[in-house]
């Protein structure tokens, strides 16, 4: 098939996708094409994508290669400041001016994968294999005081797993080996970095085993239980050259390491009250490791360091109800959770990079509701949210008992489907999420938030023959609005905004071969 689309910002985007189905080997193919001006000066965006994948069966077997690469250029607005104690504010007087009118970034990547799925009778195997390479420079001009950088990622993965389909048991049991090669050049300027003023070359090794079980006591009564542990490891230095261009004031980070080892376990029950409707809960232990790519930044006195973190992890429960089928349903869960050492990028207490919050707690409640009548179809979700600290004192400030930034306590989402026709379908969406606070205000001080806002979306599609025309116009009502702004960790009541598109549309044609 192909497809074009057109629309504002000067947005045009090429597909092309296609599939050689056959007895025993099938091959799928999509490229893609994306450039778009964007909505703020220095907003351009460039990117290009490949994806594959080819299918062979054999008796007992099949073998599964996916491939892709993709290339993108973008140029970077940055943000809008505001500062009421002297009469700046940007996103009033010019919401789609840039204060970075030179900074880029570029990234290319390409991976594949290999995956052996193997039939032994009763029971069955799996074998994954995964490649991938990422590529990425990016300069800041910083006034005057440039950063210029080139990275390179390599990672390996390798994923055996089997399941066996026991009497009264689904028994799923594998490893996962990771491998991470990391590489970044940090220079003043593209032309410099043959002589970078640092060079960074970092491992990261990690082998996780896994079991996992689902025990049907009875046709009403299902029990799940899983347990995991992992061994992390990474490997870092940093080789400072202060003789190279734009390296007489900078520094090097002093080498180090890192060994962690983790676990998770879950326990659930699901109970089927009746034809349509089942109780549910479950429990479980998470962590996460903070990877070789996040750990490299500066401290508060502008010098580089290792940031090596604590696992972040978390034990959480939830309890929910569940009714219902694909047209007609719905949905009610609680949920809690306990965090330690979540990771977050934070310039609030060292520099720009990654940090571990002190411990905090998440509960709330999510219903969804879907429903149709005819030719319509309704659905709807809401999030009450909770997300408070429990602990902690950071930079000076009690943090307990203050809420989580960015993180919304009301979250409603409404979506309208109308089959006008066996050809035509109109669909229209609303999403409304509630105020929040800054990222970088931990502290809840500031005393301004992320306003609330209410974006509602439309579009129709029509089909004739192998066409498929399509329009579509994005928050309808040009509600001003921005998802994310982070607080000034030097001025108490400066913040930056990144403000997004207003009302915006497109069209797009379609053909589907036959």
């Amino acid at each position: 098939g192909l497809r074009a689309r057109v629309g504002s910002f000067d947005t045009q985007e090429v597909q092309a996708y296609g599939t050689l189905p056959g007895k025993d080997l099938g091959l799928t193919l999509a490229a893609n094409r994306y450039r778009s001006d964007g909505v703020r000066d220095n907003n351009q965006n460039r990117q290009d994508s490949l994806y594959g994948d080819a299918r062979w069966k054999l008796d007992q077997a099949e073998w599964v290669l996916k491939f892709s690469a993709d290339t993108q250029n973008i140029r970077l607005p940055g943000s809008r400041l505001i500062q009421p104690s002297i009469g700046l504010n940007q996103l009033a007087n010019d919401p789609k001016g840039t204060g970075t009118p030179l900074d880029w970034a570029d990234r290319q990547g390409w991976q594949a994968g290999l995956t052996g799925n193997f039939n032994l009778g009763e029971h069955d195997a799996t074998f994954d294999f995964g490649y991938r390479n990422k590529a990425q420079a990016a300069y800041f001009d910083f006034g005057g005081f440039p950063d210029y950088r080139e990275s390179d990622l390599d990672m390996f993965s390798l994923s055996p797993r089997a399941r066996f389909n026991l009497a009264k048991h689904t028994l799923i049991t594998g490893v996962d080996i990771n491998h991470w090669q990391y590489g970044t050049r940090l220079s003043n300027a593209p032309g410099n970095i043959h002589q970078p003023v640092n060079h960074v070359s970092a491992t990261q090794r990690s082998i996780g085993v896994y079991v996992q079980d689902q025990f049907t006591v009875s046709p009403d009564v299902v029990l799940n239980t899983g347990a995991r542990t992992e061994q992390f490891s990474i490997r870092a230095r940093d080789i400072y050259d202060p003789s190279a261009p734009g390296g007489a004031f900078g520094s090097g980070a002093l080498s180090g390491d890192q060994n962690e080892r983790e676990y998770a376990w879950e326990l659930g029950a699901r109970y089927r009250v009746s034809a349509t409707g089942s109780l549910y809960a479950k429990a479980g232990r998470s962590f996460r490791f903070a990877t070789v790519d996040e750990i490299y930044e500066t401290n508060a006195s502008w010098n580089h360091e290792f940031q090596f973190l604590k696992p972040q992890t978390a034990l959480d429960a939830e309890l929910g109800w569940e009714t219902g089928g694909a047209r007609r349903g719905g949905r009610a869960a609680l949920y809690a959770a306990r965090v330690k050492d979540e990771i977050h990028l934070d310039p609030y207490s060292a520099g720009i990079g990654n940090t571990n919050l002190p411990p905090l707690q998440r509960y709330g409640l999510e219903l969804e509701a879907r429903t149709s009548w005819q030719a319509l179809q309704l659905s709807g979700a809401y999030t009450l949210a909770f997300a408070r600290f429990t602990a902690g004192n950071y930079n000076g400030v009690d943090l307990d008992g203050k809420d989580v930034p960015l993180v919304p306590r009301h979250k409603v989402a409404l979506n309208l489907a109308w089959q006008a026709s066996a050809v035509t379908k109109v669909t229209v969406s609303a999403n409304h999420v509630s105020r929040q606070y800054m990222d970088n205000d931990e502290s809840n001080t500031l005393g301004v938030r992320i306003p609330a806002y209410t974006v509602v979306d439309a579009r129709i599609e029509h089909r004739m023959g192998g066409w498929i025309w399509a329009a579509a116009v994005s928050n309808l009502f040009d509600e001003d609005y921005y998802t994310y702004a982070v607080r000034s960790n030097i001025t108490a009541d400066r913040y930056a905004v990144y403000p997004l598109a207003g009302r915006s549309g497109w069209l797009s044609a379609e053909y589907r071969f036959r």
